[in-house]
């Protein structure tokens, strides 16, 4: 008898409208998306009550070499501090999840999760990777003016003024504003260029320079990967010396083809760190390379991300997930930013 005549699966699956054949689903939901926040995972968590969080800045004067007085003067004029008050402006992001009283009674596939707890879940963790990414743009921070203008607050990018970089000469640079006390956005460069090791070495420098100790480099993962690349190339004096797995015959090896831990000159490690929710600009070609010490930077909240049950409307479910925030940089020159750095372009010496 040939196979056709025999009654398959296929046959069933044929009968009009749907088949006779049950559906087997896995129960569970796999989920990709789900990643760390490498800039909110590493900085502290601070609080405000008010729409526009401040804080004071101070530093010591730079040393003078010629602090010299005759025996028995007279006191001179006062020596004047570094002080300062800066501020960044809060901003509400949102999140919603809307369920209708059939969805919420539904047999759902991944292991019975109700709908409405699971959709909860998954706004929640949009909102948090929502702000990590807001707080990494060059962005600048705008007021609430309870109308038609949403505050914004401005990004670890837009802070950082002393020790940058940038490739267009005489580009505008932002940074807090002190008469306006806006965080002001720094201009973009026409066209990003290769980054080289040079100019990173050189803002380091500059870094070091004005007492910051960056222990993070953080970036896209196209700059991360170049930058590593770059170091890691065979041209370079220095090379790999960790050992994973011990030495010699018979010992079970690890391939090393990344570095991840950069050796400053002045004594400092950086911890090369990609970040996929940092956003690029330019038409996507330009990013920037962020050097940050966590702990001259915190996400302070005037309230924490809460889920709120909204006014019930009929069948439904409406539920708000919220946060009031605000990036507060404790000190701007704490941090280094290598600005307009094309991603696509292998880095140089």
């Amino acid at each position: 008898m040939a196979a056709s005549d025999y009654w398959d699966s296929q046959d069933l699956k044929a009968v009009a409208a749907g088949g006779f054949v049950n559906e087997s689903v896995m129960q569970k939901i796999f989920d990709i998306s789900k990643i760390p926040l490498p800039l909110l995972d590493n900085i502290a968590v601070e609080s405000h009550d008010n729409a526009y969080a401040e804080w004071p800045q101070d530093e010591l004067n730079a040393p003078d070499p010629t602090n010299f007085v005759v025996s028995g003067a007279d006191a001179g004029t006062k020596t004047d501090g570094n002080e300062k008050r800066v501020g960044n402006h809060s901003a509400t992001s949102v999140k919603y999840v809307y369920y209708t009283t059939r969805a919420q009674n539904s047999n759902v596939v991944g292991q019975g999760q109700r709908s409405l707890a699971r959709g909860l879940m998954m706004r929640q963790q949009e909102l948090m990777r929502d702000i990590e990414s807001i707080c990494l743009l060059n962005n600048a921070s705008v007021e609430d003016n309870n109308n038609s203008t949403a505050g914004e607050t401005a990004g670890l990018d837009t802070w950082i003024e002393t020790n940058i970089d940038a490739a267009e000469s005489g580009a505008a640079v932002g940074g807090f504003n002190t008469s306006t006390k806006i965080v002001d956005a720094h201009t973009n460069a026409t066209t990003a260029v290769a980054g080289t090791e040079a100019r990173l070495s050189a803002l380091i420098e500059l870094a070091y320079s004005n007492n910051a100790q960056p222990s993070i480099a953080m970036s896209t993962p196209a700059v991360i990967k170049r930058l590593a690349v770059r170091l890691f190339a065979s041209s370079r004096v220095a090379t790999p010396t960790a050992n994973v797995a011990g030495a010699g015959g018979g010992v079970e090896q690890t391939s090393q083809g990344f570095m991840n831990i950069m050796v400053t000159d002045f004594g400092f490690t950086l911890e090369l760190t990609p970040n996929r929710l940092m956003q690029d600009y330019n038409s996507d070609t330009a990013a920037s390379l962020l050097g940050i010490d966590p702990s001259f930077v915190a996400l302070s909240y005037m309230h924490a991300p809460t889920a709120e049950k909204l006014a019930k409307l009929g069948l439904s479910e409406r539920w708000q997930v919220s946060a009031d925030y605000a990036l507060v940089v404790h000190q701007e020159k704490a941090h280094f930013n290598y600005r307009d750095i094309d991603e696509d372009a292998a880095w140089t010496a």
